[in-house]
């Protein structure tokens, strides 16, 4: 398991972020020690409370998590990445297969969220506590200026996957985040509806995102 919220267990310097620290106790942090490559704090806010600003950046986490099976996260001002500008990249291993992204500047109907967990996994995913839909690119009937607002997204997978990376996508020749994180929970097991809506609640309460169902 691992938690970080952008508020409480940030490492900076100048406003740049050198670690991003891991709540759970298990020590999986994410760091960055090239400064060009920093993520920004003290930029942005969502419900006055710290962000974490991807601007083309991206962090690591130096060892690896294995065994992950689901994740939810806050998003806020995604936009894509000047590498791939449709993919908007929170999670993913070193070498191709593991991944979430969030798909931004593309039409309507075409897919919210990627959560191609392993060569072709499938799973699911929900938007803001919504009904849960399977898949490997998932539509969940957003609109491309909803999925750039402030939102809540879960995933999880039907194999558990390993990832290295927070917001940068190897497979797609180095995609990156530009937009702002506020807070990410990993977790090495699929949660029951009710932990999964309660992790929900909690979030859109802390961060004032659009109101659950």
């Amino acid at each position: 398991m691992c938690i970080r919220d952008s508020g409480t267990t940030i490492t900076e310097s100048g406003g740049l972020v050198s670690q991003w620290a891991d709540k759970s106790g298990n020590l999986n942090h994410a760091t960055q020690s090239v400064g060009a490559d920093q993520p920004s704090t003290g930029v942005n806010t969502l419900n006055s409370l710290n962000v974490v600003k991807f601007d083309a950046d991206f962090m690591s986490f130096n060892s690896g998590i294995s065994n992950i099976k689901s994740v939810i996260f806050v998003s806020n001002n995604l936009n894509g990445s000047f590498v791939n500008s449709n993919i908007s990249p929170i999670i993913s291993d070193t070498v191709s297969s593991n991944y979430t992204f969030i798909n931004v500047n593309t039409s309507d109907v075409n897919y919210d969220i990627s959560i191609d967990g392993a060569s072709s996994n499938t799973g699911n995913a929900s938007v803001n506590g919504g009904s849960l839909v399977s898949g490997g690119n998932i539509n969940l009937s957003q609109t491309d200026a909803e999925n750039k607002a402030e939102n809540i997204w879960y995933a999880d997978y039907d194999n558990a996957i390993t990832i290295n990376d927070l917001a940068t996508q190897t497979s797609a020749s180095g995609a990156v985040l530009k937009g702002d994180i506020a807070e990410i929970i990993l977790l090495d097991y699929v949660p029951t509806t009710e932990v999964r809506q309660k992790l929900e609640v909690y979030l859109q309460n802390k961060w004032n995102t659009p109101s659950l169902p």
